[in-house]
């Protein structure tokens, strides 16, 4: 009998002996809670509004009010000063929150700086000619990407394949990417003529490719940067990696699955886009459970949003 050499009053066992350390594989899921989930939803509202509040300041700017722009200012500093201590709260690393910080302070000052050399042009709302809604939706989904980022990386220490950063290998999971999203598209397309012998056809009015469009000002190569690479890294890192796999840690696979695909659905607000999203989370859930990676989810709903934008400028150029 062979003993331990941490232990030598323990004998091995004959099947232990030639054992090798077994390497664990990195978690799969972000042990997070609901308290995470409501905590990352305020953080993002109020990075919306202080957007939001960054805009109304950098036109008071521009139309010399000065009223406007201290209270403006002032709204600014407190959503800023408030998403930091967000931050701060939830991260372990005290870089972060000042980090953020005098990212806010340099952006602010860019905006003002702008403002007052006529690079802002508040009556079409452009920034050195481009509209600065863009810059906004930019934002929008850069603060999802980020939310979970620290969430995972920074409150609980985790390592990026916790929320499906997993390198795939072949194209297998790109052929299940791609099948998934088929079955959605199918799915989608039932609905509408569903929709439309029933007579609801007031709900296709809205074309969000075309309000995409219209968002990068008609650039067709600015619309698939933001909504079509920019918006699906963002959304699946925060509802699949971290949506998802928070909700599969408490309620199992199927309902996890079924509350973020309506968590999706539910933020694209359009009601002829809430029930199409719906279905477009479900395929994007089940992509990211079978292949185990986000790699193979963002390509799908790169796809999506790509040939939907292609669709568009074309319907419109004809």
């Amino acid at each position: 009998m062979k003993s331990d050499l941490t232990d030598p009053h323990r004998v091995l066992l004959p099947q232990e002996k030639n054992e090798q350390p077994v390497l664990q594989a990195p978690s799969t899921f972000v042990p997070w809670n609901i308290r995470d989930l409501v905590a990352a939803v305020f953080f993002f509202a109020i990075t919306v509004i202080t957007a939001l509040a960054f805009g109304e300041t950098a036109r008071s700017a521009k139309e010399g009010d000065s009223a406007e722009l201290i209270v403006g200012g002032a709204v600014t500093a407190g959503l800023t000063l408030l998403i930091v201590g967000v931050m701060a709260r939830i991260s372990r690393l005290r870089t972060v929150p000042v980090v953020t910080a005098v990212l806010a302070v340099a952006a602010f000052a860019v905006v003002l700086s702008l403002a007052g050399g006529g690079i802002l042009d508040e009556q079409n709302g452009d920034v050195a000619g481009v509209p600065t809604v863009v810059f906004f939706f930019a934002l929008v989904e850069g603060t999802l990407l980020a939310t979970g980022l620290i969430f995972t990386r920074y409150k609980y220490g985790a390592s990026l394949a916790a929320i499906g950063f997993v390198r795939t290998r072949g194209v297998r999971p790109y052929g299940v990417a791609i099948g998934y999203w088929l079955l959605a598209i199918l799915a989608i397309g039932l609905w509408a003529v569903a929709m439309r012998l029933l007579g609801f056809n007031q709900i296709f009015e809205s074309d969000s490719a075309e309000d995409a469009l219209d968002i990068a000002g008609g650039s067709l190569p600015l619309a698939i940067a933001l909504v079509g690479i920019w918006g699906p890294i963002g959304e699946e890192v925060f509802f699949r990696g971290f949506v998802l796999s928070g909700l599969r840690n408490r309620f199992g696979l199927k309902t996890s699955v079924l509350l973020s695909s309506v968590l999706f659905g539910a933020v694209h607000v359009a009601p002829g886009a809430i029930i199409p999203t719906f279905f477009l989370g479900l395929a994007f859930a089940f992509i990211y459970v079978r292949t185990k990676s986000l790699w193979p989810v963002i390509f799908a709903h790169s796809l999506q949003n790509s040939l939907a934008l292609v669709a568009a400028s074309l319907s419109l150029g004809s």
